[in-house]
């Protein structure tokens, strides 16, 4: 049995089965820029637009794998994930122990001994905000890998259908070297050119074996279970509610990595009081306040490279949202090309091959448009956990 899974855009928007959409010949405003209006009048066909683009996926019997079913696979499955649950269970048990076995005198081993279990503590709390961290990260590259899977199938429906109408003009073509319409090195050229398109087919379905044996392996599936996907996406422009710098300095100092780093200068700190009570070495006490000062260092560093990377990701969003948006007008335009096309076809002033080739390159576009929107909410997404980058 077969499930027709289709894309639906309308005026710029990209909608999906299953996610609420508006009605036919409802107004659809996607721009929330201060030129909304101007782009808006531009690309004022796209309220007429409603390109449908659809493919047909096998359901075997494994049915459906929702993205949410695949992280949790993918999280149970892991093996660096059960290692570190065992390595956490192991430093619970740790500092457990020591709690239990300090003993409280005034004798100054017993203070170097507390601060050694609080030194064990903060290390616990960093070891739990790291698996967090790691769970956070593999369910993130799970969701690439899932969309990555959607894009390359449709990459391939595409690339079969160019491939068809290569066929009729490499057919075209022979009739044409026999006519003495073109020479045999220009036919020629082009049968060179209509076998790499069947080679890069063939490499393109490759990689989407090896896509799905690295997925299926990654949620402990068994290597040829083919399931059918489904990532519904939506857009709209953003647009940040705060400054930039004052959202930055936010996320920085709430980043998982600058937690842990400011836990580790507080276990330095106690450390460094311990032995300035208790050391005996001479330069120990120097020596510990070197390793504070060095410490606070590497936390400046690390906070300052961090509000970088957030401003960076920043940029790369609004790259990526303009892309998209480039990409919608350019869809528009072929959308337009297509209907002159047609035009000229009931007008006999163009071929049924010219009109099958606009339709080809609507395809395409909108499979880039797909692409250019999963990157958009990847893009997103990082921004918004910057914990991801």
């Amino acid at each position: 049995m077969k499930r027709r899974l289709c894309v639906l855009i309308l005026a710029g928007t990209l909608v999906i089965p299953g996610v609420p959409a508006l009605a036919a010949g409802e107004e659809i405003i996607t721009q929330t820029t201060a030129d909304a209006e101007e782009v808006a009048d531009d690309a004022s066909a796209l309220a007429e637009i409603q390109a449908l683009s659809c493919y047909d996926a096998e359901e075997e019997e494994d049915g459906l794998l929702t993205l949410e079913d695949a992280v949790q696979r993918v999280l149970r499955n892991s093996t660096e994930l059960k290692k570190s649950a065992t390595s956490l269970d192991l430093l619970e048990d740790q500092v457990a122990l020591a709690g239990i076995s300090l003993t409280y005198s005034s004798e100054g081993s017993d203070l170097s001994d507390a601060a050694n279990l609080v030194s064990q503590q903060i290390s616990l709390q960093n070891s739990r905000l790291s698996q967090q961290e790691q769970e956070e990260v593999l369910a993130f590259s799970t969701e690439q890998a899932y969309a990555d899977l959607i894009l390359r199938e449709r990459e391939i429906d595409v690339a079969e259908a160019s491939l068809a109408l290569a066929q009729q003009e490499l057919n075209i073509a022979r009739i044409q070297q026999e006519m003495g319409q073109i020479s045999t090195q220009e036919y020629e050229a082009q049968q060179r050119s209509f076998a790499q398109s069947q080679t890069e087919l063939q490499q393109q379905k490759s990689e989407l074996e090896q896509s799905y044996i690295a997925f299926n392996l990654s949620m402990g599936l068994d290597v040829d279970t083919r399931y059918s996907l489904e990532l519904p996406v939506t857009y709209e422009a953003y647009e940040l509610e705060i400054p930039l710098e004052s959202y930055v300095t936010s996320k920085a100092s709430g980043l998982s990595s600058i937690r842990r780093a400011k836990k580790t200068l507080e276990a330095t700190r106690v450390t460094t009081n311990a032995t300035k009570a208790t050391g005996t070495e001479v330069g120990s006490y120097a020596q510990a306040e070197a390793e504070y000062s060095s410490a606070v260092m590497d936390l400046d560093d690390s906070l300052e490279a961090a509000e970088q990377s957030i401003r960076t990701a920043y940029y790369d969003l609004m790259n990526a949202q303009t892309t998209i948006e480039q990409q919608i007008e350019a869809l528009a335009a072929l959308e337009q090309s297509l209907e002159t096309a047609e035009l000229q076809l009931e007008m006999g002033q163009t071929s049924v091959l010219s009109v099958e080739e606009a339709r080809q390159n609507i395809a395409e576009a909108q499979v880039q448009l797909l692409s250019a929107l999963y990157t958009y909410d990847q893009k997103k997404t990082q921004f918004e956990n910057p914990d991801l980058l």
